[in-house]
């Protein structure tokens, strides 16, 4: 006997934005592009491309490490010398890994503040004032604390700096975290990050991005112009997952087969380019650039279509929301560059709510 109602849970509620807008005004990729901090895997498809372009390929594959940090302390981040010389010099993003955001501490710097997500336990232990994350749950309690590192008013001499050093030192756990550094002076090498916390006694491990290519060939794709005649960007998003994933196109007879949008145009040959890493908002912007650039000399390509993937486990999402797993942690979002100067652009955001 099936247990009753189980398999009647309504699916969570996720949230799928979609906006359009001309190339020439990019003010609604900008703002996605720079409020979605932490990502890991970027993948592009690009119909009508025997070849790709060696900077689009190089672009988040060469010059692109970030290092890999184990067992720090939170308040090495606040030393002076570490502030003035990497947060307040440059694009820092740190973040930490192999901990869980609904179960373990965690922590991440972004635009100058450092980021504490903690269990109920570790937040009265560390004595800092924080947030209480909205739950319905309150045995289930969490906490966010924020310290703008780059405050006029933080700084070694004062109260709230001495407190807060002294609290992170004594009162929390190390972390092992990524981090990625972009000098504001060209002539400054990123690895100098990676010196300086070596000097100091510290375990560091370069990671470069793994990258991925393949090449599909006669591969019917989604019409998106003229406009009376292309697909839904329902059907182009679930499109594109599945060309991501390589599925076959072959069909039978089974109920719940894929099928796919209708309107398509064969392509000769599809480019697929996937990497997995680190990768900071600049270096996702210029990617985005390079991919316009050759959208606009080839007038032959029906669109082009850009995935960003965050990392599930992160302390805030979205505008500095507070993020959770909680069903699946996803957050993501999909830019797809259309003829006449024109784009579609998708943000997805997992439910941040307990399931009651």
């Amino acid at each position: 006997m099936l247990a009753p109602e189980v398999w009647a849970f309504d699916p969570p509620r996720n949230s799928l934005k979609v906006r359009e807008g001309s190339l020439d005004s990019c003010a609604d990729i900008d703002s996605v592009v720079k409020n979605h901090h932490f990502n890991h895997l970027v993948s592009v498809v690009l119909p009508d491309t025997p070849q790709v372009p060696h900077d689009i390929v190089e672009s988040l594959s060469s010059d692109n490490e970030y290092y890999k940090v184990n067992s720090i302390s939170a308040h090495e981040f606040i030393d002076q010398e570490f502030i003035n010389a990497f947060v307040k010099s440059g694009h820092l993003s740190i973040l930490s890994i192999d901990s869980c955001v609904d179960l373990d501490n965690c922590l991440s710097i972004i635009d100058g503040k450092l980021i504490l997500s903690l269990d109920k336990e570790s937040y009265q232990e560390l004595g800092l004032e924080g947030k209480a994350i909205p739950s319905k749950n309150k045995n289930h309690l969490r906490f966010v604390v924020v310290l703008d590192i780059t405050a006029s008013h933080f700084q070694p001499g004062k109260k709230n700096y001495e407190r807060a050093y002294d609290c992170l030192k004594n009162c929390l756990q190390s972390f092992t975290v990524i981090l990625s550094w972009e000098p504001q002076d060209e002539k400054i090498c990123p690895s100098s990050v990676a010196s300086y916390l070596s000097e100091r006694g510290l375990n560091i491990e370069v990671c470069k991005p793994k990258f991925y290519q393949r090449l599909n060939f006669n591969v019917a794709t989604p019409l998106l112009y003229p406009p009376d005649k292309q697909c839904s960007i329902e059907e182009m998003l679930e499109w594109l997952g599945a060309f991501s994933l390589n599925a076959k196109s072959s069909e039978n007879e089974f109920l719940s087969s894929y099928q796919g949008p209708e309107e398509t145009v064969e392509c000769g040959q599809v480019a697929y380019l996937n990497w997995t890493g680190f990768f900071t908002r600049l270096q996702i912007n210029r990617l985005f650039q390079s991919l316009r650039e050759y959208f606009n000399d080839r007038d032959t390509i029906p669109w082009i279509s850009i995935y960003v993937q965050g990392f599930s486990d992160v302390p805030v999402g979205w505008n500095f929301k507070p993020h959770n797993f909680y069903s699946d942690g996803d957050n993501s979002y999909t830019i797809v560059m259309k003829p006449k100067n024109a784009f579609v652009l998708t943000s997805y955001s997992s439910n941040n709510k307990l399931i009651k």
